[in-house]
């Protein structure tokens, strides 16, 4: 690239025998000053310098801006399409529910067998969870898991949602063995 003069000495003369009109004679015609480019300058006077940092500083300003305003309207799209609803998304859940049946596992082979408890639970629209004594809150995270807490709330648990219709619910609960209960609806 070949070094630019920015010089108004003598240039209005040579505009004029060249032919150029309607240019400003101390920008370049042959293309824009962009702030990302390497330049190099011959400096006649200080007025020079002042002019090419006004250009410089006004075009680096609206470049910061523009990318500014860009990178605003990017995030916000961003945070708008990873935004999840809050609270209980799936009211299919919300109601009382007794066990009829459970899968535990003492160390051998395991089926679900008739419940012996008759456990009722009850999941509540403000994330409340009654009916077990060790735990008392929870949050849907899809339509498939929930997260529970303990009553004291030092302890969270994952469980999951195998089968949900108006009157059955199957829960599979966090155990080593494999834990899971049927529930029938009892609203």
């Amino acid at each position: 690239m070949s070094p630019r003069t920015a010089s108004s000495v003598g240039l209005e003369h040579y505009f004029d025998r060249v032919g150029v009109t309607g240019s400003n004679p101390v920008q370049s015609t042959e293309d824009d000053i962009c702030p990302c480019k390497t330049f190099n300058f011959e400096v006649h006077s200080g007025a020079d310098v002042i002019l090419f940092l006004q250009r410089f500083l006004s075009r680096a300003c609206q470049e910061i801006k523009m990318r500014t305003s860009y990178s605003i309207i990017i995030a916000a799209l961003v945070v708008f399409a990873s935004c999840k609803k809050s609270g209980v998304s799936n009211t299919g859940l919300i109601g009382r529910w007794q066990e009829t049946e459970s899968y535990v596992s003492p160390a051998g082979p395991t089926d679900w067998k008739p419940s012996t408890t008759h456990l009722v639970i009850e999941f509540r629209t403000d994330g409340k969870l009654l009916g077990l004594p060790e735990i008392n809150r929870y949050k849907i995270l899809s339509d498939s898991t929930i997260e529970v807490w303990s009553t004291n709330g030092n302890q969270n648990y994952t469980w999951q949602i195998r089968e949900l219709t108006s009157t059955k619910l199957e829960l599979w609960y966090s155990c080593f063995e494999g834990c899971a209960s049927r529930f029938k609806s009892i609203r």
